[in-house]
């Protein structure tokens, strides 16, 4: 049996008026990176919350205090290192802004996320912009291993590693930042970061085995401790 093909058929320019767009709660949103250096400096911000230009820091780093020797009936030695100061400039202003008057906010399909998508967006760029910031600093650093030009070696590494621990710096929230250039690490500079690390954390936990056997000790003894005068010091 033969059939004969419409011609006369809507085609979708005919009911375009009809056919429903539609339109998804959901927004398609933008890669980001995982933004870290800001958890790594002291944020100061809350001291400029009543107003204020500039931000002068007591420096008590530059001359210390040293330690001396002392016998028996013999004289303190007297200290007064010479203080110095930082200052903190706020000479940056970022912003992220948008305006959405209340007519259009009360048409926005309900249950979009797109207010939500702008606000995080916005947050997102703000963070970015102080983290470049912050990792930008490094070009004034005085001590430095290596540069972003050249590959990290296991050299590198323990020299960066040596340089921390003749300054005496914390390890508790010590990172490692690598340029995008560098990131692939040699296996054995990414061995001995990995095992720098993990000697971190087995030593936290002997020095606080160690901690806690001492205390033990000390509670379980007769022996009178007598508790250092202020900005005296007993090792």
């Amino acid at each position: 049996m033969a059939f004969t093909p419409f011609t006369g058929t809507y085609s979708s320019g005919d009911l375009q008026y009809v056919i429903n767009t539609l339109y998804s709660p959901k927004v398609e949103r933008e890669y980001r990176a995982h933004l870290l250096a800001g958890d790594f400096f002291n944020d100061l911000s809350g001291m400029f919350a009543g107003g204020g230009g500039h931000l002068s820091i007591p420096d008590i780093f530059t001359s210390q205090f040293s330690a001396n020797t002392k016998t028996t009936g013999s004289d303190v030695t007297e200290q007064s290192p010479a203080e110095a100061e930082l200052t903190l400039t706020v000479d940056t202003w970022k912003e992220v802004s948008y305006v959405i008057e209340d007519r259009q906010l009360a048409q926005i399909m309900a249950g979009s996320d797109v207010l939500d998508a702008y606000a995080s967006q916005a947050k997102y760029l703000i963070a970015k912009a102080l983290d470049s910031s912050l990792m930008a600093l490094y070009s004034g650093l005085s001590q430095t291993v290596n540069d972003t030009a050249s590959d990290v070696n296991d050299a590198d590494v323990r020299s960066a590693i040596e340089s921390i621990v003749d300054g005496d710096v914390p390890m508790q929230r010590l990172a490692f930042f690598f340029h995008p250039t560098v990131s692939k690490l040699p296996p054995l500079t990414a061995m001995l970061i990995g095992k720098f690390c993990k000697l971190q954390g087995k030593l936290k936990k002997f020095i606080c085995r160690q901690a806690m056997a001492i205390k033990k000790a000390v509670e379980a003894s007769t022996t009178i401790i007598r508790t250092p005068l202020v900005g005296e010091g007993m090792v």
